[in-house]
């Protein structure tokens, strides 16, 4: 999915700096040229991207992020001297069926986990209840990590599998789906 801003002026239709205008934005807005937890940059831009359903959705917290980042580039872009700037926005509302993110999980035992179970639909139309905690044993209370949750969902997985990787697989899970309704 791609968050962008339409600019109507001559060197449109989309906002980008130049090279020239991007390094002096960078010598002042250092941050400009680091990566961003959520957000995938294209190029010199403000024009931020994610993976839906691996990644998390355009929150208020991203939106904001890249506006910031609009904000610090606006102001070396030549072409735009002089004018009075007027952002209209324009986005439609989601509301996610799932409150958690893959990305909020971490892969071991005892790890980050940010709810008590995970619930879904298998491919039977059948509601699934997943503890996120062991509830018995020497783990009592402790969060199962992604990688046991994996054996618990059937899904088959190597044991040396990285973070990243896991994540990955897992996105195709229906446990992990992201299921949205759009509102306009």
């Amino acid at each position: 999915m791609i968050s962008d801003f339409i600019v109507q002026h001559p060197s449109g239709p989309l906002f980008s700096p130049s090279d020239a205008e991007y390094g002096k934005a960078v010598k002042k807005f250092p941050s400009l040229s680091s990566c961003d937890d959520v957000l995938i940059y294209i190029g010199n831009s403000a024009t931020a991207g994610i993976n839906v359903g691996i990644e998390g959705y355009f929150d208020n917290g991203t939106i904001l992020s890249q506006f910031e980042r609009f904000f610090q580039f606006i102001y070396f872009k030549q072409d735009f001297k002089g004018h009075d700037i007027v952002v209209v926005v324009d986005n439609a509302h989601t509301h996610s069926a799932r409150e958690y993110s893959i990305n909020e999980f971490s892969k071991g035992i005892g790890t980050k986990c940010p709810v008590d179970s995970i619930d879904y639909v298998d491919h039977t139309g059948k509601l699934v209840s997943i503890s996120c905690r062991f509830t018995t044993g020497e783990y009592r209370g402790k969060t199962k990590g992604l990688l046991q949750l994996t054996k618990e969902l059937k899904v088959p997985v190597r044991h040396s599998i990285n973070l990243v990787e896991l994540r990955a697989l897992l996105a195709q899970h229906p446990a992990f789906q992201t299921i949205s309704n759009w509102k306009y």
